[in-house]
């Protein structure tokens, strides 16, 4: 009994010190263990940085950014901060890009794709042959390279990796170039790139914003002694000035831009060109032809010209638009449309993608755009058979185009509901209104005024409203709202129930009612109708 006794203690002894250092082995190789699947989770992060410690990483989301989600801070095991791995997002033409941007000592530590659904036959040779020679360049002199033949997904890492500049200290800092912008428009808070132009003195064009996303300007780029001055006109067409992008710039530039602070102020209708300064004097009339006689519709830039027969009687429309397509630099398309508001044929005035691309796939597949309207028009998918399969970035600005131009041919339509026995109109600019830019002038076949036509847009806490406001002989003809993004419940119950009450109101005597039920919509509508029919009188008493 003893021995049994004797035998079974030897045995607890000998499983209790087993048990203890078995405790004791987890307790010490736990952590490594524990490391080492962090760092199989976080693989590209140890790429960038071997010597790092991925349990003591402090992560950071960062919110309301075009292009940053997290911002990543580095240490080696004994608490040595090694860097920032920075996050980046974009989506463009070709699908969505994540990007991660390694940083130390003010140098790209690496630049890696982390996953994207753009074309795998551009972003390999891109990995290889361009992002390869991107580390270990200085942060403040950084070289891209403008031949990769993958240009949207380069122009996306390049994107990211400019915004990263941007947070390498403790947070985000003001762009440059919105600073500038600043210098000209206290109110501005952002900037975006709007289009890149082939054929004119103007390379490019930004929409500068306000902290509402409200448009507060246009700039258009021009170079100058090597060095990007950008020109902005306010939305009425108010020359603002001119700022170089650089905070740096030249002597020579900064003195080139200061002989156009005559014409700030001044509408661009009433500027002579002639009397605009060289070097500006080409891109003044680039910008100004832009402004005055494109329209802006969602990302594309685009105009209407009227086609009369021998008998002056309108027989088609034409319409010429650019949009970015497989490259930065925007394609030219003329569209025509025929009095029912249908294409009736297409022609590529320009084009800066693959040719191969253009006139195999885009081109031959034109007929079968031909006879679609606004309401069919939008059926179509760029990258199906029956539309231009293989060149879909390409085909995405073609459509883009024939869509600005059914959509702007659906507005003359509008005004023709309005306005019967309009014609053709004339658009002019105004200023001095805190919801106007422009007027249109109706005209009859003998081209005299039957009308005007005033387009306001407002920002009210529901978000925004486009209003028009046609008026004629001291009445009010029609309102209408052709787009808005508040509660759109309120807003039917304006179109159909209180909004036919304002036609035929005198403009000395509008009633409004006070039970609408959407005040905050109608009280945006009253808004410009006001500022209508105070800019009608005013013009009536020049």
């Amino acid at each position: 009994m003893f021995e049994k006794l004797k035998i079974a203690f030897v045995l607890l002894l000998i499983g209790s010190i087993s048990g203890g250092a078995i405790y004791g082995v987890n307790e010490l190789t736990a952590p490594i263990i524990e490391e080492n699947e962090l760092a199989a989770q976080y693989e590209d992060y140890v790429n960038m940085f071997p010597d790092m410690s991925v349990s003591d990483m402090e992560e950071e989301a960062i919110e309301d950014d075009d292009y940053i989600t997290k911002k990543i801070t580095v240490y080696d095991g004994s608490g040595n901060q090694l860097g920032y791995i920075f996050e980046g997002k974009d989506e463009n033409s070709q699908g969505s890009i994540t990007v991660l941007v390694g940083i130390a000592d003010g140098t790209l530590k690496d630049v890696i794709i982390a996953s994207t659904t753009n074309t795998p036959n551009y972003v390999q040779p891109l990995k290889e042959d361009y992002i390869s020679k991107l580390p270990g360049q200085s942060i403040d002199d950084l070289n891209y390279d403008s031949s990769t033949g993958a240009t949207v997904t380069y122009d996306s890492i390049t994107a990211i990796i400019d915004q990263v500049v941007l947070y390498t200290g403790d947070g985000p800092v003001v762009d440059p170039e919105l600073l500038q912008y600043q210098t000209l428009i206290e109110e501005a808070e952002d900037f975006e790139a709007f289009l890149k132009y082939g054929r004119f003195a103007v390379e490019s064009e930004n929409t500068i914003l306000d902290s509402d996303g409200a448009v507060l300007a246009y700039g258009f780029s021009i170079d100058i002694n090597e060095e990007t001055v950008r020109m902005l006109v306010a939305p009425d067409s108010t020359f603002l000035g001119a700022v170089p992008v650089s905070e740096e710039a030249s002597s020579d530039t900064t003195d080139a831009v200061e002989t156009l602070k005559t014409h700030e102020g001044s509408m661009l209708s009433t500027i002579d060109e002639s009397s605009v300064p060289s070097p500006f004097t080409e891109a003044f009339t680039d910008m100004k032809t832009l402004v005055m006689d494109y329209t802006r519709i969602n990302d594309v830039r685009i105009k209407e010209e009227t086609v009369l027969d021998d008998s002056e009687q309108i027989t088609g429309f034409i319409y010429t638009g650019f949009k970015d397509g497989n490259t930065s630099t925007a394609n030219e398309l003329q569209v025509d449309v025929d009095t029912d508001g249908a294409i009736s044929a297409l022609e590529i005035i320009n084009h800066y993608d693959t040719p191969d691309y253009v006139s195999g796939d885009i081109e031959p597949k034109f007929d079968n755009f031909i006879g679609e309207t606004l309401e069919t028009l939008g059926d179509i998918d760029a990258s199906s058979d029956d539309a231009f399969t293989g060149a879909t970035n390409t085909g995405d600005s073609m459509l883009s185009i024939m869509t600005a131009a059914l959509e702007l041919h659906g507005k003359r339509a509008e005004y023709a509901e309005i306005y019967p026995d309009m014609v053709d109109y004339e658009k002019t600019f105004i200023q001095g209104y805190d919801t106007l830019n422009e007027r249109l002038s109706i005209l009859d076949g003998s081209g005299e005024e039957i009308g005007a036509l005033y387009e306001g847009f407002q920002y009210n806490s529901l978000g925004s409203v486009t209003v028009h406001v046609g008026l004629a002989n001291g009445e009010i003809v029609d309102v209408t709202i052709p787009t808005h993004d508040n509660t759109a419940g309120y807003v039917g119950d304006l179109v159909d129930n209180y909004l036919p009450n304002l036609d035929g109101q005198s403009t000395s005597d509008i009633t409004y009612d006070a039970s609408t039920g959407a005040t905050i919509t109608y009280s945006s509508i009253e808004t410009i109708i006001d500022e209508a029919v105070q800019a009608e009188n005013e013009r009536d008493g020049e």
